[in-house]
C-alpha cells in the first residue's frame, strides 16, 4: 500500500508540474490578424509571380561579364568625335566589373522588368536595378 501511495503521489506531482509548465494551448487569431496576413501573402505572391515570369520568359541566356573600358571614341549629335569610356564584354582572363542579364526585347518583358512590383521585390532583397538610358551618341568604335 505504501508503494501505491508513493506512486500516486509521484504521479500527482507530475500531473501538477505538467499543468503549470505546459503551454496554454492554441491561441485564436483575430479576423484583423488573419486579414493582415492574407494581405501580406497576396503581396508576396504578386512579387514572386513577377520574378518568376522574368526568369522564365524574359531573361535571355546566362549572366554576361561586363567591364568598363577606356579608349572608346563616340560621335555626338553634331558629328564630332570625342573620347569616352564604354561598357563591353569583359576580355578573357580579366576580372569583370559586373554582370549583365540580357532581357528579351519584347515590350511586355521590358515593362515587367521596369515594374514597381519587380523593383520593390528586388530592393527588398538587396538588388538594385536602374533603367538604362540610351547614350546621346550615334556610333562608337573600340580602338
Amino acid at each position: 500500500m505504501k508503494k501505491f501511495l508513493a506512486f500516486a503521489a509521484v504521479a500527482l506531482a507530475a500531473v501538477a508540474l505538467y499543468a503549470t509548465a505546459a503551454p496554454a494551448g492554441q491561441q485564436a487569431v483575430t479576423p484583423g490578424q488573419f486579414n493582415a496576413l492574407k494581405k501580406q501573402v497576396a503581396k508576396i505572391r504578386v512579387d514572386l509571380n513577377a520574378v518568376t515570369t522574368v526568369l522564365a520568359s524574359c531573361v535571355m541566356g546566362t549572366a554576361i561579364p561586363i567591364s568598363q573600358y577606356n579608349d572608346y571614341v563616340a560621335v555626338d549629335g553634331n558629328g564630332n568625335l570625342f573620347p569616352t569610356t564604354g561598357l563591353d564584354i569583359t576580355e578573357q582572363g580579366q576580372s569583370p566589373n559586373g554582370y549583365a542579364l540580357l532581357i528579351n526585347p519584347d515590350s511586355a518583358c521590358v515593362n515587367l522588368v521596369n515594374s514597381t512590383s519587380f523593383r520593390r521585390f528586388s530592393a527588398a532583397h538587396g538588388l538594385h536595378f536602374a533603367i538604362a538610358k540610351r547614350p546621346a551618341f550615334r556610333a562608337a568604335a573600340h580602338h
